[in-house]
């Protein structure tokens, strides 16, 4: 089972930058740099490949699962970045999408528990 941080200590090196540079280098070929999807992954991989934080389960939590374990035609990302580096790609995901999220405000990262 995963450990998902629980208090303010584990989340206080979290780099939005650090997360930009990782979604540049593992995220945008299928993810493109605005979170939207390539015109290539969605021809050769799912053409209804979603839109970052626009599915009504837009989480921190949800995508950190996402990017760990993969699925729906993404692979699974544990064995290329560590927990630490997912959570710096998710928690520059607004960036990425330009935008203002309420889920990804900093407190919202502190005391989750896997479900």
């Amino acid at each position: 089972m995963l450990a998902f941080p629980v208090n303010a200590l584990e989340f206080s090196d979290l780099d939005v930058g650090r997360g930009l540079r990782l979604y540049s280098n593992y995220c945008i070929a299928c993810h493109d740099d605005n979170g939207r999807g390539s015109p290539a992954a969605r021809a050769d991989i799912n053409p209804n490949m979603p839109v970052l934080l626009m599915a009504e389960d837009a989480t921190p939590k949800r995508y950190f699962k996402q990017i760990y374990h993969g699925g729906g035609g993404m692979p699974q990302m544990h064995d290329e970045l560590s927990e630490r580096e997912i959570w710096n790609i998710v928690y520059a995901i607004p960036l990425i999408r330009q935008q203002q999220h309420s889920e990804w405000a900093p407190e919202k990262f502190l005391f989750w528990q896997v479900d």
